[in-house]
């Protein structure tokens, strides 16, 4: 994708924002809206511009993003707050920095936020993961070097982020479908550019919130390509090969809410009838009664599920390559329940073009997408917090060579396989292949 040209900004003035500005950031308007919307659909924020000629939409969006211009050293987070904004560089750079582990039980920072509570950092957490730090989002498809960067005392650059990538792509969708479970950043990112400082374009997750609402064939698109692959390979980790006993699957929870416009795709099943969710291409939305999850009568072998709630919702955003005909085998099964009125339940399913022709189901098709992400981030956030992160290799590339310095870490295959070579006197010998769940 050619991205066009950085937008061009001015000084906001105090007809464009409200008041309320620090000495260390400027705010800003792009200076060509139709610009910055194309510029935007280059980015990882492009899900919510796909059609810059809209101009409802561009405006839409320009009026919910932040456009910020930090002085070199700025913070642009503090060490502590809140991971519920997307921050995304549109030139400068920015570094994370993590405290030396020393210094990691007296963190007296001039720029800490003040009487928030001391985010509670696992060792585990304390690698030098990218993902883990800056905030569930980024691929390690690179490696990473602060060799160069400014160090202090008592802290320790261990990224360093450069225009168009982002942090918190993951941790501002999943503010966005849970305000109840948002954490607490434990490093402190900071403007890292000698030059100019450093701009960017920030969306925090309310303003999310409301832009998937109008739009969730966006959000559905964002899902599918970026928070279904890091939670696939979160969960592989954590069940497969770490072993963790993380929450399942089978479905996600709603919030108590008005879901009559879902009604007309929505069918009833008599009690103790089994139900098979054998199409990939449709959400499932349990409306009425409950369902045990298993496709048995003995509730000890199953889990009961209180509508409303989506059903097998991760299958339904999985976008692994795997044939229709694969997935429908593995379809989930669930048997309606003996309610208190013995009148079965009523089950929703919704096309997945839907979501992008129906306008009068925009708002419940959102809260169900973000129902979904919501059950993803127990699995994400177990993966990041034990220091892990994903590491993206095409076909051919090396991932160590002979000579290299050994790495304090190893890798766990998690698709594909790895090819382990060893060189003896000029002759190459193949030691092995490593698959999925393998270590190298």
């Amino acid at each position: 994708l050619i991205v066009p040209q950085t937008p061009s900004f001015r000084r906001a003035s105090s007809t464009d924002y409200r008041q309320g500005t620090q000495e260390s950031r400027t705010k800003l308007v792009p200076a060509d809206a139709a610009r910055a919307a194309r510029w935007l659909a280059g980015t990882p924020l492009g899900f919510l511009v796909d059609d810059p000629s809209d101009e409802a939409l561009r405006d839409a969006v320009l009026e919910r993003v932040r456009w910020r211009r930090y002085r070199p050293g700025a913070t642009v987070q503090a060490r502590g707050a809140l991971r519920d904004t997307l921050i995304l560089v549109v030139s400068g750079s920015l570094a994370i920095k993590a405290l030396r582990e020393d210094d990691e039980e007296s963190d007296d920072e001039e720029d800490h936020l003040e009487n928030v509570e001391r985010p509670t950092v696992q060792r585990a957490a304390r690698s030098q993961s990218l993902s883990t730090a800056v905030g569930l989002d980024l691929d390690d498809d690179r490696t990473v070097s602060s060799r160069h960067a400014e160090q202090s005392p008592r802290e320790k650059v261990v990224a360093t982020l450069g225009p168009l990538e982002a942090l918190g792509k993951f941790s501002v969708v999943a503010a966005a479908a849970s305000d109840q479970d948002v954490s607490s950043s434990p490093h402190r990112v900071v403007s890292h550019s000698t030059e100019g400082g450093t701009i960017t374009c920030e969306l925090d997750a309310a303003s999310l919130r409301d832009l998937a609402t109008e739009r969730p064939a966006a959000l559905l698109s964002y899902a599918r390509r970026t928070l279904s692959r890091l939670h696939r390979v979160a969960r592989f980790a954590n069940r497969e090969f770490l072993r963790m006993n993380t929450c399942g699957d089978s479905a996600a929870s709603l919030s108590q809410d008005d879901y009559s416009s879902l009604k007309p795709f929505a069918s009833r099943h008599a009690p103790s009838t089994i139900i098979k969710l054998d199409d990939p291409r449709k959400l499932y939305v349990l409306l009425e009664g409950s369902v045990l999850v298993g496709g048995s009568l003995d509730e000890s072998r199953t889990r009961r599920v209180t509508a409303p709630a989506v059903l097998d919702g991760f299958r339904f955003l999985d976008d692994d390559g795997r044939s229709t005909t694969e997935r429908l085998r593995k379809a989930l099964q669930v048997m309606a329940s003996n309610g208190p009125d013995d009148h079965g339940v009523v089950l929703a399913k919704i096309p997945e073009g839907a979501f992008r022709t129906n306008l009068s189901i925009a708002a419940n098709a959102s809260k169900c997408l973000l129902g979904v992400v919501a059950a993803m981030a127990p699995d994400v956030r177990a993966f990041t917090d034990a220091g892990l992160s994903r590491r993206w290799l095409h076909a051919g590339v090396k991932l160590m060579s002979r000579g290299d310095l050994a790495p304090d870490h190893f890798y766990v295959v998690v698709t594909g396989r790895v090819r382990v070579l060893r060189y003896d006197e000029d002759l190459i010998e193949e030691v092995e292949d490593v698959s999925r769940g393998g270590v190298v």
